[in-house]
């Protein structure tokens, strides 16, 4: 046996555990400081009526980035403020079943306006993404969802954009007429790749619902799964007027 080189391991091995103490706070350090402090989202309906033929919508929506009018069924408006420990970029990405649009509330950016440097990714209506300008620590942003809450699509998601340490999603339908009747206590998942893991939903007032999940994974899913009855008393009502 090679004594020297015997040696030489053991006083490596035994530096490695030596300096362990500092090793393993600098890499929970590291860690830290590239994965997401806390990801809040905040969603609240302010329509919501069953598209049927013959009905009229409840208004029509200019919606700037599309050069269009939409009309409107459902609506809902979708607060995300995402936080970390060190200043970075930041790329957001909205989808809906219906129509979709963003602003981008902090950091602000020259006028506030959407950039698509892909012209034609500019005019999907159930997605825009975009990537942040200038880097931060805080990003704020506000998304309008129209028509994304019909039979067949009746749930509300928040995809994590980076490991993070804890994420919420508050709901609140607390506008909406008869929300308690048209819309039940909803169940919701954490979802990782294909698979899905039941989660506690927390009823916090009047048709208000809560979830929350800690060190999520980055694209992990956490999605809220609503039943609406469509045929309750007063449903018909809901969102103002028919």
């Amino acid at each position: 046996m090679n004594y020297d080189l015997l040696s030489l391991v053991v006083g490596a091995v035994a530096a490695f555990i030596t300096t362990l103490p500092v090793l393993i706070p600098a890499f929970r350090d590291w860690r830290n400081a590239n994965r997401q402090s806390y990801k809040f989202v905040y969603v609240k309906v302010v329509h919501l009526t069953r598209r049927t033929p013959g009905r009229p919508p409840v208004y029509h929506a200019r919606v700037a980035r599309l050069d269009e009018e939409v009309p409107v069924f459902d609506e809902y408006h979708y607060f995300r403020l995402n936080m970390f420990r060190q200043k970075r970029g930041f790329t957001c990405t909205d989808r809906s079943s219906g129509v979709v649009d963003l602003q981008v509330l902090h950091p602000w950016s020259r006028d506030g306006a959407l950039v698509f440097p892909d012209v034609g990714a500019g005019k999907q209506p159930g997605m825009v993404s975009q990537a942040v300008e200038g880097e931060s620590n805080v990003f704020f942003t506000k998304s309008i969802y129209y028509n994304g809450l019909q039979p067949g699509n009746e749930d509300l998601a928040m995809r994590m954009e980076h490991d993070t340490r804890e994420a919420r999603m508050i709901v609140d339908f607390s506008s909406i007429p008869d929300c308690e009747a048209l819309v039940p206590m909803p169940t919701a998942v954490a979802r990782v790749g294909s698979r899905e893991t039941q989660i506690t939903v927390r009823k916090l007032a009047r048709g208000i619902y809560t979830v929350c999940e800690a060190d999520a994974r980055e694209d992990s899913v956490v999605r809220m799964d609503f039943h609406f009855a469509w045929d309750a008393a007063g449903a018909r009502r809901a969102g103002g007027r028919r």
